[in-house]
């Protein structure tokens, strides 16, 4: 005997998860590539253009980039940024404390 279609259970399609799709991987890369440009742009606009890299670093820093993002565009190392970050908290405490 033969099932009617609301005897049947239906099994919802997968959805295309976007977090392993080749598109959110694309995305996630364009994204990347406008914040690292605005960033950029940022420095070439602003008080901070020519300034040293630890004033720049600490602005794109304080703009919500991350170490990468930062290395990127101040043209260093995500270790020189992590390092001038430091060395900058531990002068700002110096003159709090």
């Amino acid at each position: 005997m033969a099932k009617s279609k609301a005897q049947k259970k239906s099994t919802p399609k997968k959805a295309k998860d976007p977090q392993t799709s080749g598109d959110a991987l694309e995305r996630s890369t364009a994204l990347q590539q406008i914040a690292n440009t605005l960033g950029f742009l940022a420095m070439q606009t602003s008080d901070y253009k020519g300034k040293p890299d630890t004033d720049r670093i600490i602005f794109l820093s304080n703009l919500g980039f991350d170490r990468n993002s930062i290395a990127a565009i101040v043209g260093t190392t995500p270790a020189t940024v992590s390092t001038r970050l430091s060395e900058a908290k531990a002068q700002q405490s110096k003159k709090v404390g």
